[in-house]
């Protein structure tokens, strides 16, 4: 108990500008936690979602194949289902829709752990201006009393300086390990996801054409 009193003391020895970089510290724990959650295979790329489409399109029920990815709401769903609605199109152009599609899941995915990039990036520049700060009450203690200020003045001065210092690297630094972790499981999803398109296309190409629709090439499955 007392060990934990002494922490609170030294957290409010940072002022505001300390408690904001707590207060950053409990966001980033938040968002963590939620994306490494969010973020995984099993809920992003849901195999069975795949399977249950190839099922309605083997069943000729290719409509019934789009409102399942469509209601879905992974990001492998937001990749099949372009894909899915047009099937009528060659490999060449399934591929290319694939692509596209993947790469907007990736700038979205992206952005969604975005805010942890901006808490490594702005919780050591509040440490900082928690030094400057804290220096700048120094030597203005100094300056009122012509060189002999009150050396509890300047402790409390330079404290709120230091420790401000100390909570925006604590924070910033396991910030920026957990944004490179997520980015590379943004990758991993995006990945797994463009893969899963790849045996959806090849099933939509083993069908023979059955009829055209708006022009384009022979629709594969219907």
């Amino acid at each position: 108990m007392l060990a934990e009193l002494q922490i609170i003391e030294q957290l409010l020895k940072g002022g505001v500008i300390g408690l904001l970089i707590v207060a950053l510290s409990v966001a980033l724990l938040t968002l963590a936690i939620v994306h490494a959650l969010t973020l995984r295979l099993a809920v992003q790329c849901p195999e069975e979602l795949l399977d249950a489409a190839v099922d309605r399109l083997r069943q000729r029920k290719a409509e019934a194949a789009v409102r399942l990815v469509e209601e879905d709401p992974s990001a492998l769903a937001r990749v099949l289902a372009p894909v899915l609605r047009e099937r009528g199109g060659d490999a060449r152009r399934l591929r290319e829709v694939l692509a596209d599609a993947a790469a907007e899941q990736s700038l979205r995915l992206g952005q969604r752990i975005s805010w942890i990039g901006v808490i490594a990036a702005v919780a050591p520049m509040l440490g900082l201006l928690g030094t400057v700060s804290g220096m700048v009450r120094a030597f203005a203690a100094m300056s009122a009393s012509g060189g002999a200020a009150d050396p509890a003045v300047l402790a409390g001065a330079i404290s709120e300086a230091l420790i401000t210092t100390y909570l925006g690297l604590v924070v910033a630094i396991p910030a920026l390990v957990i944004h490179a972790a997520l980015r590379q499981r943004v990758l991993a999803v995006v990945l797994r996801a463009g893969h899963l398109g790849e045996r959806l296309i090849a099933v939509l190409m083993e069908s023979p054409p059955t009829s055209a629709r708006r022009g384009r090439a022979p629709e594969r499955v219907t």
